[in-house]
């Protein structure tokens, strides 16, 4: 309640509030998850015809976003090869995830987006 005056807020000084914490905000704020790069290898095979590549997720701490001292885990599932033919540096795409948070390993999860 701002102080009387003689124009705009004469009745103020009828009017008190109870049990307010001047430092208190009813503002509505949040936090957001915060985006991850994950980072995807995969194991070299022998030519069988075939483009299915064997994935593994990592988090690198230089790239990753991660927040230090933060535990999350990662996966890497439905790995394929860019072609079937015989090559190095071959482009391999997978589909990743954050794996779901737990009580031990993976409590940051719920932290983080893709």
């Amino acid at each position: 309640i701002n102080a009387p005056n003689a124009t705009t807020n004469v009745d103020a000084g009828n009017y008190s509030l109870a049990n307010v914490n001047a430092s208190a905000t009813n503002a509505a704020s949040y936090i957001t998850a915060k985006a991850l790069t994950i980072a995807l290898n995969a194991t070299n095979k022998q030519y069988d015809g075939g483009r299915t590549a064997s994935p593994s997720a990592f988090l690198d701490a230089a790239t990753s976003g991660l927040v230090s001292g933060d535990k999350v885990e990662v996966s890497a599932s439905n790995g394929l090869f860019d072609t079937k033919r015989v090559g190095t540096g071959k482009t391999v795409t997978a589909t990743v995830a954050i794996n779901a948070p737990n009580a031990t390993t993976n409590v940051d999860a719920g932290n983080y987006s893709l």
